[in-house]
């Protein structure tokens, strides 16, 4: 599969996934081709960018993954960040919007 369309079915993948959450999501049209369409995926207003490959963990991260809720990573000197699966996320994601003083 060229790499275009792995990107482009990943979108639309995650785009269902968080709709069946009953999350407003839809793809950025042009994501990542052009300067003024930023990220991949705008879900509940926020914009999300989505990396598919065949591989992308290391071994140890992926069996913190099978066993704990998620996973702290950081490169040296830099910033820490969270890997989730993604139906724990949309779960966190969905309790926010549904949240009384995040409703317009």
């Amino acid at each position: 599969m060229h790499s275009r369309n792995k990107g482009n079915s990943g979108e639309r993948e995650i785009v269902r996934i968080a709709k069946s959450y009953n999350l407003t999501s839809t793809r950025i049209p042009l994501s990542g081709s052009m300067q003024n369409f930023k990220g991949d995926v705008l879900i509940e207003g926020k914009i999300y960018g989505v990396k598919r490959w065949r591989r992308i963990l290391p071994k140890a991260v992926k069996e913190d993954l099978e066993r704990f809720t998620g996973c702290f990573i950081r490169e040296d000197r830099r910033k820490w960040y969270i890997i989730i699966p993604a139906e724990y996320f949309f779960e966190l994601i969905k309790k926010e919007a549904n949240e009384p003083e995040n409703r317009v």
